[in-house]
């Protein structure tokens, strides 16, 4: 569903298999590999939002100041609270660290860039280069 409802995190295959014995016979279900070691904003998840639009001419346009959306709380795959796991701000506003580290959970592209230069320097990232490239 959206808004990261219906989002459940497992760590076997027999909670797998006991969750879809309790759901209806056919239903659907789209499952993923998690990523365990993600890249990771000051130790906390994050994924990378920007505006786009797509005319009925197939022209494409997006607007190149985007933002990261992060969690509230520190990762770690043993700690199965989804604050930590998942960066919806309509779930994330619910979280009692919400706006602790930045004000209502979200950076710019211009301090990640600052947080790749001090952070990973060797790497010589650059956020235009590459990753809204790669966008």
């Amino acid at each position: 569903m959206n808004q990261g409802r219906g989002i459940e995190i497992f760590n076997n295959l027999q909670e797998i298999q006991k969750f879809l014995s309790s759901r209806q016979l056919y239903s659907y279900w789209v499952v993923q590999k998690y990523i365990e070691r993600p890249m990771l904003f000051k130790g906390r998840k994050f994924d990378i939002r920007m505006w786009a639009f797509a005319s009925h001419k197939n022209e494409f346009y997006y607007y190149k100041k985007g933002y990261l959306r992060t969690s509230s709380d520190d990762y770690s795959l043993k700690n199965e609270n989804n604050y930590v796991h998942l960066t919806n701000n309509c779930l994330q506003k619910h979280g009692e660290n919400y706006g602790k580290h930045e004000d209502g959970n979200t950076v710019g592209f211009e301090v990640f860039q600052q947080y790749l230069n001090e952070n990973f320097p060797q790497y010589h990232l650059n956020v235009e280069e590459h990753f809204m490239k790669r966008i």
